[in-house]
């Protein structure tokens, strides 16, 4: 019931104008607006007599969810009661001066639509009051819109017909249905609901301008990343990863190329069912002793039928048996095949993917007279005596050459030394030989050394290795160059070649060999 409605001796007429407000639901997270947030108030002010009145007035606009006016809803000095029921936090008071007919037009705020709720903005009133300016605020006088009604007094806040789609956005609800508009959550962040059957695009764009210098952060559920470096242009997953499907890689695995691997030595050998009585194996390397071969592959091995056929690495080659794998001979089991009624049963592999290959230090002197030794003379300038001899302190046995020739005449020793199966390398020092001579000069004795390696053919060598002479016992260390073949198992050849005249001496004394081998 309007019980405001005092006699100041003047009436008003008004008109609300431009009252097409799109009301939406409240949300948090909203986007700057880019309409008015005010609307045009227009009135035309008279008094009793219905005269123009055109002295400065003032106009107090509040909103509220009820048209009818309440007692309560003024305070007794004549302000707004802001805890009355139905107020919803905003008013305001604007000064006017009417033209010389009374006319107004006063622009007029919008409250916050954000805090209001759906039912609140469903149901939405202004009221207008004013005052002559100066006034004290129990001078207000009521704008009834409906003076004939005891519960009718606000204006309602109405749409003009195609502001009903400001309840929608180009004819869409806020929601999580479909085509509605997804509202961003707290922290700016889409919940589940509004994409919950994934994106129909077909490419999805993270720092698509390109203006990070960082690292772009995809987030998958707690904790699990996906994060691209921008500086190193790589991918890094923090989780660990399960591929259903084949998976193609053209660039390199840990530094690896795999699409070398079906070429190179990294591949392991494997035994597969061929067509009939036959066998595949793959390419691959392997290692007897100190040996390792690069097995290149073979297709349709034929095996024998109605027999277990047993498939094996020697120093030979592939060798397919039906007795058993061999016992004290190198070999590299591979698998055992099965065959009966000419077709194959079953392949069981018999490779040995852990071994203990731990390697030692190894030694090997030769005192003379030495074993495996031979003694050649060259075919010229041979004349002399070979014996062996010793020293009396320290005792110590060697070769001595001598000569009753004036020039230089030579013998050879020649020394076969046999590298165990395991061998695997020489040591850095590989090769040591103890000398002396009678005189300190080439002129009248020295001693050359020469190394041929296991497939007979001469060695460079490292280190002082001719023209060795010393009146005392010396020693020189003698390294291997260039690429020897040392294959375990195998003898390689060294040649000691003595010289002396009828003045000088050659004395040959220990030979000391040095290499790396598996421990068995």
């Amino acid at each position: 019931m309007n019980s405001h409605h005092t006699n100041t001796g003047s009436w008003i007429s008004a008109i609300l104008i431009a009252t097409g407000i799109m009301l939406v639901p409240a949300v948090q997270g909203w986007a700057q607006t880019t309409g008015p947030q005010n609307f045009i108030y227009n009135g035309h002010l008279l008094d009793t007599d219905g005269d123009p009145l055109t002295t400065s007035h003032t106009i107090r606009t509040s909103w509220w969810n009820t048209a009818d006016y309440l007692a309560g809803d003024v305070t007794g000095t004549g302000a707004i009661n802001e805890s009355a029921t139905g107020y919803i936090a905003w008013k305001e008071e604007d000064v006017f001066t009417p033209d010389t007919n009374g006319y107004f037009s006063v622009e007029i705020g919008f409250p916050n639509f954000q805090t209001m709720t759906p039912a609140q903005l469903a149901s939405l009133y202004v009221q207008v009051e004013v005052k002559a300016t100066g006034s004290a605020d129990t001078a207000y006088e009521l704008l009834d819109i409906n003076p004939g009604s005891a519960t009718i007094d606000r204006s309602s806040i109405e749409s003009v017909p195609f502001a009903i789609n400001a309840d929608m956005l180009d004819q869409r609800h806020v929601g999580t249905a479909s085509g509605s508009i997804p509202v961003l959550q707290s922290g700016g962040v889409l919940s589940q609901s509004a994409i919950p059957s994934g994106l129909t695009l077909n490419s999805f764009a993270i720092d698509s301008d390109a203006s990070s210098t960082g690292s772009i952060t995809l987030t998958l559920g707690s904790g699990g990343t996906l994060v691209y470096n921008v500086s190193t242009r790589q991918f890094e997953l923090n989780r660990s990863t399960s591929v259903q499907g084949d998976m193609t890689v053209t660039g390199l695995i840990n530094g690896v190329d795999i699409t070398t691997l079906g070429t190179d030595t990294d591949r392991h050998l494997k035994v597969s069912s061929g067509s009939g009585l036959q066998v595949n194996i793959a390419a691959g390397d392997y290692r007897l002793g100190a040996t390792q071969t690069l097995h290149s592959g073979t297709t349709g091995q034929p095996i024998n039928d109605n027999a277990t056929n047993y498939l094996y690495f020697t120093t030979s080659g592939l060798s397919v048996t039906t007795t058993s794998f061999p016992e004290n001979q190198l070999h590299i089991p591979l698998a055992t095949v099965t065959a009966s009624g000419g077709a194959i049963t079953s392949v069981v592999d018999r490779r040995a993917f852990q071994a203990d290959y731990r390697q030692k230090n190894a030694k090997k002197v030769f005192h003379p007279t030495f074993e495996n030794v031979s003694y050649r003379a060259d075919g010229s300038s041979n004349v002399g005596q070979l014996k062996v001899a010793t020293d009396a302190s320290p005792i110590k046995g060697h070769y001595s050459w001598t000569s009753s020739q004036s020039a230089l005449n030579d013998y050879d020793v020649v020394l076969s030394v046999e590298l165990p199966p395991s061998f695997t390398e020489f040591q850095n020092d590989p090769f040591s030989v103890e000398y002396r001579t009678g005189h300190a000069d080439t002129a009248n004795n020295q001693i050359d050394v020469f190394v041929y390696d296991t497939s007979g053919s001469l060695v460079s060598l490292s280190g002082t290795s001719t023209d060795l002479v010393s009146t005392t016992w010396a020693s020189t260390d003698i390294g291997f160059s260039g690429s020897p073949s040392w294959v375990g198992g195998n003898d390689f050849t060294v040649v000691f070649r003595m010289a002396a005249t009828t003045s000088g001496r050659a004395d040959l004394g220990n030979v000391t060999f040095q290499w790396v081998e598996i421990e068995s």
